[in-house]
């Protein structure tokens, strides 16, 4: 029960409703029966999310932080630029994950990315994740690049640093079908499927996926419940 509720009652001092006096008291039962914090409560942080760029070639009208199509009135990030003062800000946390995101699209930094990769570190790091709208592969070349630069920075993390998995996650709907084309995810697919070592991709994009439909309209024969998921793709 809203809190607000109660107070509106107690400055009134109207008596609280039957019914409203029911659902406060199953509230205090269920907020007891929760377990405490351990005192003095956690001394770390579990999972970080790092923005090494507001740009974004996609642009998506409806994306949370409103990135740019163009950054050129744009400064770089500080922590673009200055890869050891993020490493030691992020790697002193006691992170169990370290997400690159945005923001805008983080492999407008691909250089940034592979050295966070490299370097992440914490005692309890089991997941480096990097979330893409895959703009990045503008070629299959491009997606070839990009991807081996990031998978040979994961390769090439020290023995000495924790063994943490490396997930790529890519972030696909109506928005970027409509503004870069699902080329790019296609083809960064293909270049995981080739790859010779163990890895897999699962995708649900409908073959229907190759324009906006008309508005009003089901995108295809499944009906409203056909949507685009999002892509993992984990070695």
């Amino acid at each position: 029960m809203p809190k607000s509720v109660v107070w509106q009652y107690s400055r009134d001092r109207t008596p609280l409703p039957g019914a409203a006096r029911e659902a406060l008291a199953a509230r205090a039962e269920l907020l007891d029966s929760l377990p405490g914090y351990a005192d003095p409560g956690p001394s770390t942080a579990s999972t970080c999310y790092v923005w090494p760029t507001d740009d974004c070639a996609v642009g998506c009208a409806h994306c949370n932080f409103a990135s740019p199509r163009s950054s050129d009135s744009i400064p770089r990030h500080r922590i673009a630029e200055d890869v050891d003062r993020t490493m030691e800000f992020v790697n002193g946390m006691g992170l169990w994950k370290a997400v690159l995101s945005g923001g805008g699209e983080p492999m407008q930094e691909p250089a940034f990315c592979q050295e966070f990769i490299a370097r992440v570190d914490s005692p309890q790091l089991r997941e480096v994740e990097l979330i893409t709208s895959g703009s990045f592969a503008t070629s299959r070349e491009d997606a070839r690049h990009g991807i081996e630069g990031l998978v040979a920075a994961w390769r090439g993390r020290p023995a000495a640093r924790a063994a943490a998995a490396f997930t790529l996650r890519i972030s696909v709907d109506w928005f970027h079908a409509a503004r870069i084309g699902l080329r790019p995810v296609a083809d960064i697919l293909e270049v995981l499927a080739a790859r010779s070592t163990p890895a897999s991709a699962a995708t649900s994009v409908p073959s229907c996926w190759t324009a906006t439909p008309p508005s009003g309209t089901s995108p295809c024969s499944s009906g409203p419940t056909c949507r685009p998921s999002r892509t993992t793709s984990r070695r």
